[in-house]
């Protein structure tokens, strides 16, 4: 699959599913920081799509980046379910 797009994303580079199949492809055969680019071009192309989003916010959480993952899940869920990110300042007024 990884030759055919290929030629499908150097045809029709702003299509952001593409990128998306792209990025699963290279993802599942182990190329893991290659396939972060192109989660990352779907997503700025395509940002309704969840499961790039989801997938980039899992490969920084492995690479224990974990202020990006807060960076990605924020206004995922903040769109879809509506919860917030709270700061420690918030989290400590709380109690």
């Amino acid at each position: 699959y990884i030759p055919f797009l290929e030629k499908m994303i150097k045809a029709s580079p702003n299509w952001g599913y593409i990128n998306y199949l792209y990025a699963i492809c290279l993802d599942k055969n182990g190329f893991k920081t290659a396939s972060m680019k192109y989660y990352e071009q779907c997503y700025q192309l395509t940002p309704y799509l969840g499961r790039p989003i989801i997938r980039l916010a899992e490969l920084y959480f492995y690479k224990k980046e974990y202020d990006t993952v807060l960076l990605y899940l924020e206004p995922f869920c903040r769109t879809k379910y509506n919860i917030k990110n709270l700061s420690q300042k918030e989290l400590s007024d709380r109690k």
